[in-house]
């Protein structure tokens, strides 16, 4: 089976409109972007904007008691499983602690993220960030840059 991606200025993404792909454990963020664009088949062309959540625990917000804490760990993990593995814009989960982590989400809007971030309020905190391809950032970075240096002059 054949996987097809392409991420141009528009921020284009395929995906397959006949089947979901299983859900399996990413090696690296490359994999996950070819989940996300689909495989080979029947596809649509779909824009939407990447979002990138930086999750970190509030351990204020944490049960205290031995089994309280292990049955809010038992659902947050059980909840970002579902969210991966279902029809959600959650595209990929990853820890990279056992206090912190970071959620890959394709949705329409930031709006639509922070309702999903904010399932998991107030047991974790939530930075979340817009990821702009380098197709569109580089040439903004490089016309900023320019006129930075004019300004010197």
């Amino acid at each position: 089976m054949s996987v097809l991606i392409r991420f141009s200025q528009k921020r284009r993404v395929f995906r397959r409109v006949t089947e979901k792909p299983k859900a399996d454990p990413p090696s690296a963020f490359l994999a996950c972007m070819a989940r996300v664009a689909g495989q080979a088949g029947k596809i649509q062309e779909t824009l939407m904007p990447y979002y990138i959540n930086h999750f970190t625990c509030s351990a204020a917000a944490w049960p205290k008691d031995r089994d309280g804490e292990i049955a809010a760990w038992t659902d947050m993990v059980g909840d970002a499983s579902e969210l991966v593995e279902g029809e959600s814009p959650v595209k990929f989960t990853g820890w990279i602690s056992n206090t912190e982590g970071y959620v890959l989400l394709e949705a329409a809007s930031k709006a639509e993220v922070i309702g999903i971030c904010a399932q998991f309020w107030p047991l974790f905190h939530n930075d979340i960030m817009e990821i702009v391809p380098t197709a569109e950032a580089g040439p903004a970075i490089l016309a900023g840059a320019k006129r930075g240096w004019e300004r010197r002059r």
